[in-house]
């Protein structure tokens, strides 16, 4: 009887074991996230989500005073974006509520970035900020000698941008301690690109500007080309090329070993807004009422869209769709093979921060001091 009730408890726990082992383990959570400017360390601005090709709504989620000239970033649900207002807020996109804001001592022109913890950003006080993503307390504050609208990326633990006093950045993530700077202009308002060991970033000179490519590690100069006036445009990168915009007109691509010029694309006014790329093509708005789509490898023109004013924003790229605004109010939706226009969208003043999209709506700042949601 006893050995009986031994292995009765005996085949009970097996089957308890087996159970327990076969059973599905609980669901992980995914985090969607946009956690920087141009949606990666390439600033490609391609987006990975369900393009919107017309919207039936438009909503305004928050309502400033001051113009907004960043691009949005998002953490599970949060959104964040900074403006003239010199205040950073984070936005509860159930709701609309505002979790958290966060006051700077001058104008936020600085896109931000963050990542699981913290989100960084620049602005015109000249200091880059460091905040609890959570809730908007300060964990530190860098100084530099001119204001910020490098919009910071980070990798390997090291933040780096740029700051109008000429130099480029390295800073400790957790400390907020200088590791680096190099000097490389006059004015740094472009912001960085990194692929593997090297950083690309544009400057601004008292009579040329220039592309540069430094060493991740210590910020040794690799090599620098010159264009007219200087370099706004923040550079969209691919593994051999560089690709970006000129205060002084025209769009380059560079070998992004050595710096050669590969080929330069005319075009009709000057060029402040950043590139996207995709496979074949590079897109790109100009200040002379002109969007270009550019052949990748030859930099011949595939074709140009009539803007109804000049661009400073910098378009996004979703699936078949590439999307922008312009400073006549518009925000644009076109066909990306064929430059055909899905839509066209009237806001309450200039667009000049960039859009992006996440789970098929369209989230834009606008200088009105406004931030929409196309739907």
């Amino acid at each position: 009887m006893r050995n009986k009730i031994i292995c009765v408890i005996a085949l009970f726990i097996i089957m308890l074991i087996l159970a327990t082992g076969c059973s599905d383990p609980p669901p992980v959570k995914v985090i969607k996230s946009v956690q920087m400017f141009r949606n990666g360390y390439q600033r490609q601005g391609v987006f990975d989500d369900d393009a919107l090709i017309n919207f039936s709504k438009d909503s305004i989620i928050l309502k400033t005073i001051e113009p907004i000239k960043t691009s949005p970033v998002i953490y599970d649900s949060v959104l964040y974006i900074g403006g003239n207002t010199n205040v950073l807020y984070a936005i509860n996109l159930k709701n609309h509520s505002v979790i958290w804001s966060y006051k700077a001592g001058s104008d936020i022109s600085s896109n931000p970035y963050l990542n699981d913890s913290l989100i960084f950003f620049g602005s015109d006080d000249e200091n880059m900020y460091c905040l609890n993503r959570m809730d908007g307390s300060l964990k530190w504050k860098f100084k530099t000698n001119h204001f910020i609208w490098s919009g910071p990326l980070e990798k390997n633990n090291t933040l780096y941008f740029g700051s109008n006093d000429g130099f480029f950045y390295a800073v400790n993530v957790e400390t907020g301690k200088e590791i680096w700077k190099q000097k490389i202009g006059t004015e740094v308002r472009s912001s960085p690109s990194i692929n593997d060991s090297m950083i690309f970033i544009g400057s601004i000179g008292d009579t040329f500007g220039f592309m540069h490519a430094l060493r991740i590690k210590d910020g040794t100069e690799i090599w620098r080309y010159k264009v007219n006036e200087g370099v706004f445009s923040s550079p969209a990168v691919d593994d051999s090329t560089v690709y970006f915009g000129a205060w002084g007109k025209n769009v380059y691509a560079l070998n992004s070993k050595n710096g050669k010029l590969i080929w330069e694309c005319p075009t009709e006014s000057s060029v402040f807004s950043s590139p996207a790329i995709d496979k074949n093509t590079v897109y790109v708005g100009g200040f002379g009422n002109l969007f270009y789509a550019i052949e990748k490898k030859t930099g011949k023109l595939k074709w140009t869209y009539n803007t109804e004013a000049e661009t400073f924003s910098s378009p996004i790229i979703c699936d078949s769709v590439i999307y922008f605004g312009d400073l006549g109010n518009k925000l644009y939706a076109l066909n990306k093979k064929t430059g055909k226009l899905y839509f066209k969208y009237k806001a309450g003043g200039p667009i000049t921060g960039g859009c992006i999209i996440f789970n098929g709506k369209i989230y834009f700042g606008c200088d009105d001091g406004k931030l929409y949601i196309l739907k």
